[in-house]
C-alpha cells in the first residue's frame, strides 16, 4: 500500500500539471464524493477477493437496487424503509450467491456468470426496460453537505472505518483470512468453511444497497443499466490496491485508494476533453493491467515462498 500512496502523489502531481483545475479544492472535492459509490462497492469486493470468492454481477445488483428503491420512493415510501429495504436486497441478491457456492460447491466464478444476466433480466423486468426519475427525497444521502463534508463522503468513511475494522480487528475478519489463504488449514482449524463464504457474501451484499442508495441519490434516477461497468471498475480498484484474485492478501485501506486512483484517472479524461470512448477504453486497460499486476505479484511470492 505505501507503494500504491506514492503512485497517487505522483499521478496527482503530473495532473495539476497537465490541468490547471485538477488541483483545485472543488474538483478535488468532487472526486472524493465520486468516488464514493467506488469505494463503498471496493470494500465488499475486498471481502470476497480475500477469502478467494469473487462476484461479476455487482453491476446487475446494482441495478436492481437502484430500480428497486426507486420504485419504494416513486410510490411514497417512507425514506428509512427504502434504506432498509436496500440494504437487505443487496445482502439477498449477493447471499444467494454464496448460499450455491457454499451449498452445492459451484465455482463463484460460474455463479457469479450466472447472476450478471440474471439480475440484469430482473431490473430490466422491474423497471419496464426504462430508466425513470426518482425526484430529490434522497438528495440528503448523495447530493447534500453536512457540516460543511458531501455526506455521500461521511457514509463511505464510515463504511471503510467499519469494514477496515471488521477485517483487522474481529474473529470473522481474521477467518476470511484464512480461508482465502488456504482453505484446507481453515478447515482442519475448525473454520465452519460454507458458514464463512456465505457470511463473505452477505457482508459484500451490505455494500451493495448502500452504493445503490448513493449512485441512485447522486444521479437522481433508477435504470436497469446504471450499475453496468461497476464490476469490473470495483475489481480493479481492490486488485490495484493490493488485494489478490487468490485469497489470502488484500486490505480494504488499499483498495480505497485504488478507488481513488481510478476516480482520479476519470476526472483528468474529463477535464481534459477527452471522449467517453477513450475513457472506456482506458478503464478496460486499467483492468487488464491490474489482473497482469496481480498474476505478477502472485507469482514473485510464490518464488520467495519456494525459497524459504
Amino acid at each position: 500500500m505505501p507503494g500504491l500512496v506514492w503512485v497517487l502523489l505522483a499521478f496527482f502531481l503530473i495532473a495539476g500539471q497537465l490541468s490547471p483545475h485538477f488541483l483545485t479544492s472543488r474538483n478535488l472535492t468532487e472526486i472524493v464524493r465520486q468516488s464514493a459509490v467506488l469505494t463503498v462497492l471496493a470494500c465488499g469486493t475486498t471481502v470476497l477477493l480475500v477469502a478467494g470468492l469473487i462476484d461479476f454481477s455487482i453491476g446487475s445488483s446494482l441495478s436492481v437496487v437502484t430500480v428497486v428503491a426507486g420504485r419504494m420512493l416513486v410510490n411514497d415510501y417512507r425514506e428509512w424503509l427504502v434504506v432498509i429495504v436496500a440494504i437487505l436486497l443487496g445482502m439477498t441478491l449477493s447471499g444467494v450467491q454464496g448460499l450455491l457456492v457454499a451449498t452445492f460447491n459451484v465455482l463463484p466464478f460460474v455463479v457469479s456468470l450466472g447472476g450478471i444476466t440474471t439480475y440484469l433480466g430482473l431490473a430490466l423486468f422491474l423497471s419496464n426496460g426504462t430508466p425513470f426519475t426518482t425526484g430529490d427525497r434522497m438528495n440528503w444521502l448523495g447530493v447534500d453537505d453536512f457540516i460543511g463534508i458531501p455526506s455521500a463522503v461521511l457514509v463511505m468513511v464510515g463504511v471503510v472505518a467499519l469494514y477496515y475494522l471488521m477485517m483487522r480487528a474481529t474473529r470473522v475478519g481474521r477467518r476470511i483470512y484464512s480461508v482465502g489463504g488456504s482453505e484446507r488449514a481453515a478447515y482442519l482449524a475448525g473454520v465452519p468453511i460454507g458458514r464463512l463464504k456465505i457470511g463473505a457474501y452477505l457482508i459484500a451484499g451490505v455494500t451493495l444497497g448502500i452504493a445503490g442508495l448513493i449512485l441512485m441519490a447522486r444521479t437522481g434516477t433508477a435504470s436497469p443499466t446504471i450499475g453496468n461497468g461497476y464490476e469490473l471498475r470495483a475489481l480493479a480498484a481492490v486488485v490495484i490496491g493490493g488485494t489478490t484474485f487468490t485469497g489470502g492478501r488484500g486490505s480494504v485501506l488499499g483498495s480505497v485508494l485504488g478507488a481513488l486512483l481510478l476516480t482520479s484517472i476519470n476526472s483528468l479524461l474529463a477535464l481534459v476533453n477527452i471522449p467517453g470512448s477513450v475513457q472506456l477504453m482506458t478503464t478496460g486497460v486499467i483492468v487488464i493491467f491490474a489482473a497482469v499486476l496481480d498474476q505478477v505479484r502472485t507469482q514473485r511470492l510464490q518464488r520467495a515462498g519456494s525459497y524459504e
